[in-house]
């Protein structure tokens, strides 16, 4: 994994799940997927063609629904698709930056 800061950002959370793989955000706004065997990066998104750029602060993927919701410095909510490799929607959702997330389907 090659995470320059300069064109990436910074790190914000990574989050290893079994089935989706592991999950890299970066302040930024890039959001890689890796394959949960090899590592190899199967799928990133950035603010590139974008009108409105996002933040990525924090995120959470639902294994029930298969979705990344994520959550920026602007209040920006951005839901993401990986199977589908596509970002579903976003939404100003607070005034202020989003702190973390969690999707309550989680089974504990």
């Amino acid at each position: 994994m090659d995470f320059s800061l300069s064109q990436q950002g910074p790190v914000t959370k990574a989050h290893y799940d079994r089935d989706a793989g592991l999950i890299v955000s970066t302040l930024k706004g890039m959001l890689h997927v890796y394959d949960s065997m090899e590592f190899k990066l199967i799928w990133e998104t950035s603010n590139i063609g974008r009108k409105e750029k996002i933040t990525i602060a924090t995120f959470d993927y639902s294994p029930k629904a298969g979705f990344i919701a994520t959550g920026g410095v602007e209040g920006q909510l951005a839901l993401f698709d990986p199977s589908a490799k596509v970002l579903t929607a976003t939404a100003k959702g607070h005034d202020c930056e989003i702190m973390d997330m969690y999707f309550f389907d989680k089974q504990m």
